[in-house]
């Protein structure tokens, strides 16, 4: 039978920790944008970074906006998952 780790009261605090600043209605709604368009922009991959992963999503900042447009529209385009990790 699982048990808690913690006393009970500390719940609301606990779960307040993993409270996303950036609503999943936000991504939601740029999805068809960027599908039109074929490609993401750095802004907006560095929200969807910051959304997934919060504590690594600093990395996207390293790679130049041409890079982002470039690896994202392949991405976007590819067939199949495997050609999708492989480019990148």
């Amino acid at each position: 039978m699982p048990t808690l780790r913690f006393q009970e009261k500390n719940i609301r605090a606990i779960a307040r920790r993993y409270d996303y600043p950036i609503a999943e209605r936000e991504l939601i709604e740029l999805k068809p944008i960027v599908y039109r368009r074929g490609f993401l922009e750095k802004h907006e991959l560095q929200k969807i970074a910051y959304w997934k992963a919060p504590r690594s999503s600093g990395h996207i900042t390293k790679n130049s906006e041409e890079y982002v447009r470039e690896i994202t529209h392949f991405a976007l385009q590819a067939e199949t998952e495997q050609a999708r990790i492989r480019k990148a």
